[in-house]
């Protein structure tokens, strides 16, 4: 089965048997993964109906909600991960979501699209213009990102609220990883992993 590079990583971060709930799940591609392949008991929410169909043709446990509306339904300590898939800047407060996240799971899986990095620096140098690439599609009136923030942005969110960085996994499509993840992940990945806990 073929999903996203951050799909990928996510899903060889989670441990067989977990408790996973993947919030802006899609059409359910890493909760049918993780099923068959790790025996997670995984859930999803989605705002989309026509993805939420998706997930119930797959056999995916999903709830049709705007997460916006706050995570106060779900009880404490309910997961062992709750996933965001290049869903947190879309979010109307992160920041408020990511203290529930934490409320309900032991640890947060959270991937977003950095725009600190020298692909969007050049973009905007050059062109004068919000970059549209295959990390970025959609021109600037009609993207669902309203929050637009680089990796220090949320690391500086995470000491903010309080919150421990257990892990940092930058993707990028050129320059050799390792020193990416040493001295400039803000500089050079596209996009960025982050797995945190309380």
């Amino acid at each position: 089965m073929e999903m996203r590079k951050d799909l990928e990583i996510i899903a060889n971060i989670i441990e067989p048997n977990s408790r996973v709930l993947d919030l802006g799940c899609g059409k359910g591609e890493l909760l049918l993964f993780l099923k068959k392949e790790k025996n997670v008991s995984g859930f999803g929410i989605e705002i989309d109906i026509d993805e939420v169909i998706e997930c119930l043709s797959r056999g995916i446990n999903v709830i049709h909600y705007d997460i916006n509306k706050g995570l106060s339904f779900i009880d404490d300590d309910s997961f062992d991960y709750v996933v965001l898939s290049k869903t947190i800047q879309q979010l109307k407060s992160p920041g408020k979501l990511l203290e529930e996240v934490l409320r309900i799971s032991k640890k947060a899986i959270i991937s977003f699209p950095n725009f600190g990095s020298i692909k969007v620096r050049t973009y905007l140098f050059f062109k004068g213009q919000m970059p549209v690439t295959s990390e970025l599609p959609y021109s600037w009136f009609d993207t669902p990102n309203i929050h637009m923030f680089t990796y220090k942005d949320f690391i500086n969110l995470c000491k903010l609220k309080n919150v421990k960085v257990e892990n940092v996994i930058p993707t990028l499509s050129f320059f050799n990883k390792e020193f990416v993840v040493k001295f400039l992940p803000n500089l050079f990945s596209d996009n960025v992993i982050v797995v945190v806990s309380r």
